[in-house]
């Protein structure tokens, strides 16, 4: 178990152009854990380049069924990704790992069922904030801003980011399907 000040600690650090081979990484590593991945796809922050954030990798794991990745917990914690029960709602059906590396989280690892909508809310919000500067300078914004406020509660980091989380993604929804109806209209 890690400390109350890992646990509890936020910090959102400038972009850092090694997050993307730290994603490739890890993707070889579960790829040889789960060979039938769907999909192994860096999201989050540290996949949109020049955006400041917390110094860990999203990884998201499209599998089609849960099961496989219930009945590989120890081969994922061999690799070092801790299954995380509880983290998000049981009816959402999205296991959550995380990876330490001396004390400091270094990845956090999405696994969602191919029927789920969350994996396309994952690419879209990505996509979006890597095809508009604004939209990310707003979020970096946002980011410092509350890690600054909730330095040390990352659960109230979490909460309170929230509400910018959902007005990206709803601005991306907008972006992805203009008014016209032509799905991708101003990309």
């Amino acid at each position: 178990m890690d400390g109350l000040g890992e646990e509890r600690s936020v910090r959102v650090v400038p972009y850092d152009p090694s997050w993307p081979a730290w994603f490739e990484t890890a993707r070889g590593d579960i790829t040889a854990v789960v060979p039938e991945a769907l999909t192994i796809e860096h999201v989050g922050s540290t996949s949109v380049p020049g955006l400041a954030s917390k110094p860990t990798v999203d990884v998201l794991l499209v599998v089609d069924d849960l099961a496989v990745i219930l009945d590989r917990l120890a081969e994922l914690a061999a690799i070092g990704f801790e299954h995380r029960p509880g983290s998000f709602a049981p009816e959402r059906q999205h296991l959550f790992f995380r990876r330490l590396v001396g004390g400091d989280r270094t990845h956090h690892l999405h696994v969602l069922a191919s029927d789920s909508p969350e994996p396309d809310d994952y690419r879209l919000f990505r996509d979006y904030l890597r095809a508009n500067p604004d939209a990310a300078a707003r979020y970096e914004i946002a980011k410092l801003d509350l890690a600054d406020r909730f330095a040390r509660d990352r659960a109230s980091y979490v909460q309170a980011k929230e509400p910018i989380v959902e007005e990206l993604l709803e601005a991306a929804r907008t972006w992805r399907e203009p008014a016209s109806g032509r799905p991708g209209h101003d990309r």
